[in-house]
Formats: structure tokens, C-alpha cells, sequence
């Protein structure tokens, strides 16, 4: 992996919405970054902040680039009447010149720019919303999480296709999605609880219960009749720790805290944890 510059182009300082809470991120130059959170309102809202849609009910986005270089890989793919060479031209219009080689690259041979939209494959659709980053100058991609949305055997490809095209554009990534997947490929792996972060990793090592939770979970095949424990995870509290309902960690000690008072993040050996039993734990 290429090593990261400290050039941040992005910062989010204690960021409130309608949603999300006390959200700080720094987004650094090339750097690729993996969001995990479940589908709602708290992620769409931190999309739109990231792209600059939207502005912060209270604290500050901070941005050394334009939101011209942004640009956003939807959950949904694009769904028209419309033809390549139309999409193509709203690009073009929109964020600037494009990258010939890189098009023709991308299309390939089998697609033609007279094809419209609703008539191209559910991966083909996404070559057309990749296209988009070779239109005009790219700092940041913003993906949703669409790979939760597509046939699971064109995961890997997309995710890759995605990762290259960053990298060829010397661009940063923001992907979300609901699970920890290869997480060797990222730089930095954010968790969300409660529309919160409860921990930011770039070690790929997690410590917070929630994140080994997710980290962990697999599908496994029992014998016949065999009982396989699976812990449910339900809505966040409205108090003290949101994830305190569920937690492991909670001892006797803790737990009037846990049910009263929300932690800070704490640095824990390299990474930043919401859990007050890491307080007093370097």
C-alpha cells in the first residue's frame, strides 16, 4: 500500500446533523478510508456532509478542495432512457473534459455509446458511474454503500475497479458499507453505533465490543439440530452508551456510568475507542 501523505483535504470537527452526532474525521491526501455503518439516516446524512450537499447543524466541515473535485458513487445506480453519449455529456458539462483513453478503456469494445441506460447490466451501470471520476479534476470519492446492493459475486470486482480508478486519479476514497470487508485494502476503517463513532482503526485491530461484534461475524454450519448462539443487536440507547444494552465490558464498577454518562473516544493503543472501559487503558 502507498504510503499516505499527512496533507488532510478534508476535516469534519465535532460535526452534528439531523442525525449523526459529535462526528470528527480527517480525510488525508490518497488516503482510503472504509465507513461501517448500517443503512439509514445517519449515513445518508454523513454522505451528503461529505460531499458538501448538506451543511452541519453545529461544528464545522473543513475543506481545502473544491466540491467540484468531489464526486459520489451512489447506492443506487443510475436508471434512465437515457444513452451512454447523453450521461457522457452531462458529465462533461458538469465537472469538465474527460479522459478519452480512460472512457474507451472502461467501456470497452462491447459497450456503445448509443445504449441507453436502462438496457446496460447491473455492472455496466456501474462503469458508467465510475466514469464520472474521469471527468474533470478528482480529490474524493464518496461511495454509499452500493456493494451491499449488488449480485455478490461482483463484489470483489467492483470493489477493485473502484480502488484502482481512486488510485489512478492520486485520489482519497470514502466507502461505506454495512460489514468489515477486506480490510487489508484500507487505510483507515471507521465504526459507526447510534449514528456515532465509537472506533476509528488503522491498525486493521479492533477493540471496541461492537467492532469485534461485526468483525467476527460469519456464517457458520452446525450439526443437525445443533443450537448456535447469535447475539442480537438492537437499537441504540437513548442514554449513556448507546451500545450499553449489549455490551460485554460492563462491569460493576462501570455500569452506572455506562447507563448515565456517553465516553469520549479514547486513544487506545493506536486507536480511537468510545467505551469507558478503555479509559485508563493506553
Amino acid at each position: 500500500m502507498s504510503s499516505l501523505s499527512d496533507h488532510v483535504i478534508l476535516q469534519l470537527e465535532s460535526v452534528y446533523g439531523n442525525f449523526v452526532k459529535d462526528i470528527s474525521l480527517s480525510i488525508h491526501s490518497r488516503e482510503l478510508t472504509l465507513i461501517v455503518s448500517e443503512l439509514g439516516k445517519g449515513t445518508e446524512e454523513l454522505s451528503m456532509l461529505l460531499t458538501g450537499e448538506i451543511k452541519p447543524k453545529k461544528g464545522r466541515i473543513v475543506r481545502i478542495i473544491d466540491k467540484k473535485q468531489i464526486r459520489l458513487i451512489p447506492r443506487e445506480f443510475i436508471s434512465s432512457e437515457l444513452k451512454i453519449k447523453d450521461i457522457l455529456k452531462l458529465y462533461e458539462k458538469k465537472f469538465g473534459k474527460g479522459d478519452e483513453f480512460w472512457i474507451k478503456t472502461i467501456l470497452g469494445d462491447s459497450i456503445i455509446e448509443n445504449t441507453k441506460i436502462n438496457d446496460l447490466s447491473e455492472i455496466n451501470k456501474f462503469k458508467l458511474e465510475i466514469l464520472s471520476i474521469f471527468f474533470g479534476k478528482v480529490s474524493l470519492i464518496v461511495a454509499e454503500d452500493f456493494l451491499s446492493t449488488i449480485d455478490t459475486q461482483l463484489t470483489e470486482y467492483a470493489l477493485k475497479m473502484l480502488v484502482k480508478v481512486t488510485k489512478i486519479k492520486s485520489a482519497s476514497l470514502v466507502l461505506f458499507n454495512p460489514s468489515v470487508i477486506y480490510p487489508y485494502v484500507f487505510d483507515k476503517i471507521v465504526v459507526l453505533f447510534g449514528n456515532e463513532i465509537i472506533e476509528e482503526s488503522s491498525k486493521k485491530e479492533f477493540y471496541h465490543p461492537y467492532s469485534l461484534l461485526i468483525q467476527n461475524t460469519k456464517l457458520k454450519l452446525g450439526k443437525p439440530r445443533e443450537k448456535i448462539p447469535i447475539k442480537e443487536i438492537g437499537d441504540p440507547s437513548d442514554h449513556g452508551c448507546p451500545y450499553h444494552p449489549y455490551c460485554d465490558l460492563i462491569t460493576k464498577e462501570l455500569r452506572k456510568r455506562c447507563y448515565t454518562e456517553n465516553p469520549k473516544l479514547f486513544n487506545v493503543k493506536g486507536n480511537k475507542v468510545r467505551c469507558w472501559y478503555y479509559e485508563n487503558i493506553k
